[in-house]
């Protein structure tokens, strides 16, 4: 309750909410000019996110075969 099992249900959340937003508001509303704002911050995170765990990965992978 309240709580996200995972990121992709937070993700999940917040794509609804931003969609919500711009529906209920338009898109030329002060609030949906923030929700955008918000947007572009949620999909550069998950940019980084995504690149942060490849890396992480990819030392994972190397210190099993003895790489590192």
């Amino acid at each position: 309750m309240g709580i996200y099992k995972t990121i992709t249900e937070f993700v999940a959340d917040m794509r609804l909410l931003l969609e919500n937003c711009y529906r209920f508001n338009g898109p030329d509303h002060p609030i949906s000019r923030k929700a955008q704002r918000i947007e572009t911050l949620l999909e550069q995170k998950l940019a980084l996110l995504s690149r942060l765990v490849f890396i992480c990965l990819l030392v994972l992978s190397f210190d099993t075969v003895g790489w590192a």
